[in-house]
């Protein structure tokens, strides 16, 4: 089997861009945000995309005539958790990737899946024919001397500087819902970041996550 075709749907516990599709069927391990790891009191937890709505099975899931028409809406934050989740699982369907035509690409040595697109799309002021998905979310790969005018036109803050890579970011959409005594918070965020994972490139896009606080 495919490393595509494995993918099911994808859980958002993630930190930001920086984390890994993988596949529900793994069993669901915490990934502590950057903050956390600094003592910051906020977690990621692993909750499945699917639960931000209705869970739909692989045969409800119809895949998007084009899936290159829906990638741009996406990555711009202009789709709600539910949108991504209904996404995600289509993305997640086995053969959906074949039959939009996407190739899985080695871009380096990151954790990131990245894909080849059948077809270049607009995003942030650029055309880009790869995309790649985090265990959040979907960004576009763009030129690496882009950064300054994405930190402006985005209006993007820092919100992590490490020695190899950097996300700035900013919140889209944020709401908090007491549950027990945990805080659900379920966020929408635009994220630019760049790695030395991928040194030809800036990742350019939107994490959609839930957390625990």
């Amino acid at each position: 089997m495919s490393k595509q075709a494995a993918h099911w749907p994808i859980w958002v516990a993630c930190v930001g861009l920086a984390c890994n599709a993988r596949p529900a069927r793994d069993a669901p391990l915490a990934t502590p945000r950057p903050d956390a790891a600094q003592g910051g009191g906020a977690h990621s937890v692993a909750i499945p995309l699917a639960s931000a709505t209705a869970t739909r099975t692989a045969s409800e899931v119809a895949a998007p005539a084009s899936a290159e028409s829906a990638l741009p809406a996406f990555i711009a934050c202009e789709k709600s958790l539910a949108d991504w989740s209904e996404f995600a699982q289509s993305y997640a369907t086995p053969g959906n990737i074949e039959r939009w035509g996407w190739s899985e690409v080695d871009a380096g040595g990151g954790l990131l899946t990245v894909f080849q697109l059948s077809e270049p799309v607009s995003v942030f002021g650029e055309r880009t024919s790869r995309i790649a998905f985090s265990g959040s979310g979907v960004v576009a790969l763009l030129r690496s001397d882009s950064w300054e005018r994405l930190v402006a036109t985005l209006r993007v803050e820092p919100s992590w500087i490490g020695a190899t890579s950097k996300i700035f970011s900013r919140d889209i959409s944020s709401s908090r819902e007491q549950v027990g005594d945990q805080i659900v918070v379920k966020k929408i965020s635009l994220s630019l970041s760049k790695s030395a994972a991928y040194p030809d490139a800036v990742l350019a896009g939107c994490s959609y996550v839930i957390e625990l606080r």
